[in-house]
């Protein structure tokens, strides 16, 4: 009688710029049906490719047997805050572990920076929510998130790859663009 062979260990190594295309998909797959709406992929790989220009040292892939499962993209400002920008986890591996080995590895990485605490931002409805409770993180009972709408009634957002004042362009996401000059 052969004994199955277990599962090859989970890998938590850099996110590369080879692994955008695969991230994006990754991305895109795990939040298309959670009711949180989630980016097309061109979007995602837009984000993916910000966050690993400016945090190289701080965007991470989960692989096993040289398959990409899961992604955590962060973010750290002078060494006195850190912050989880997205995680996602591919859905036909979600409830393994594998989002707990990306919290730990970046809580453990941070820790060894000697920054004070990670902070993310999570919907209460979403799953998510409780599996980030379940792994230490708390609201701040001081603060409050707050956003402010930049478009009119009707107004509809620009295209994909199109610079703020909507021509075509590099993407530019999260308050990210490059300096006057």
């Amino acid at each position: 009688m052969a004994m199955a062979s277990s599962p090859a260990p989970l890998q938590v190594r850099l996110l590369t710029a080879a692994d955008v295309p695969a991230a994006a998909r990754l991305y895109h797959q795990a939040y298309a049906h959670s009711g949180e709406g989630g980016w097309d992929e061109v979007t995602a790989a837009a984000i993916i490719t910000d966050l690993l220009r400016l945090f190289p040292d701080q965007c991470f892939a989960a692989e096993r047997d040289g398959a990409l499962h899961g992604i955590i993209l962060c973010s750290s400002i002078a060494g006195a805050r850190a912050t989880v920008e997205e995680l996602a986890v591919a859905p036909d591996v979600q409830r393994q572990g594998i989002g707990s080995a990306l919290l730990d590895h970046v809580v453990a990485f941070y820790r060894g920076r000697g920054l004070p605490f990670v902070e993310l931002v999570a919907n209460r409805a979403a799953p998510a929510y409780a599996f980030y409770r379940r792994r230490g993180f708390r609201e701040n009972e001081g603060y409050r998130l707050l956003g402010r709408e930049l478009r009119g009634p009707g107004e509809r957002p620009p295209a994909p790859g199109a610079t703020p004042d909507g021509s075509p362009g590099s993407p530019r996401t999260r308050g990210t663009s490059d300096p006057p000059g």
